[in-house]
């Protein structure tokens, strides 16, 4: 259990072409972690005392990638281009018991509920730029493209038992999206 996270880092120029790399990566584990509550419902004789128990552990990965490039065809032209990108992984493992019970505490209902946790997150851009000075002096042209793309898919997956007048049952989520974008500039 714990963190451990990594980095690396490279620069280089030769002649005209210069580079740029950094990378990073993190992965955490998270302990097991416990939690109880109670409530107590006043105004109710029939569901007056709430109990639950739960517990989660899980972990993380993310890592990220960043990459520039440029050359300068002469001192009138230079091209640049660069990368970018990130991923995530998640997930989580989870128990859960609540029960109901009357004002002479005899329980009434209850469940239990397990369950896992999943999710992960995928970003990458990259870009494009040309750029081109004249020999007139403030007349510049600018070439630029991007294009930026993100995935992400979420996932639950829960189990209902039932203890005492609840029904068994399972939950079953996903949430999948896209982005896509790109951009075009020219000055």
């Amino acid at each position: 259990m714990g963190q451990y996270d990594g980095n690396v880092n490279f620069a280089s120029k030769i002649h005209k072409f210069v580079y740029s790399l950094n990378a990073v990566m993190n992965h955490y584990e998270s302990p097991v972690s416990i939690s109880e509550s109670s409530r107590e419902n006043f105004f109710s004789t029939s569901n007056r005392y709430t109990e639950s128990k739960a517990s989660n552990n899980g972990f993380a990965n993310w890592y990220s990638f960043n990459s520039e490039a440029s050359y300068e065809v002469d001192t009138l032209n230079l091209i640049s281009v660069s990368f970018n990108g990130s991923l995530s992984e998640n997930e989580g493992l989870f128990l859960r018991t609540s029960k109901d019970f009357d004002l002479s505490h005899s329980l009434i209902s209850g469940y239990e509920k397990t369950g896992i946790f999943t999710a992960d997150w995928k970003n990458f851009t990259g870009t494009f730029d040309y750029q081109k000075l004249f020999k007139r002096k403030g007349r510049i042209f600018t070439f630029s493209y991007r294009y930026d793309h993100g995935l992400q898919d979420v996932n639950h997956n829960d189990k209902y038992v039932g203890l005492l007048n609840f029904p068994d049952y399972w939950q079953y989520v996903n949430i999948n999206g896209f982005n896509n974008e790109q951009t075009l500039q020219v000055d």
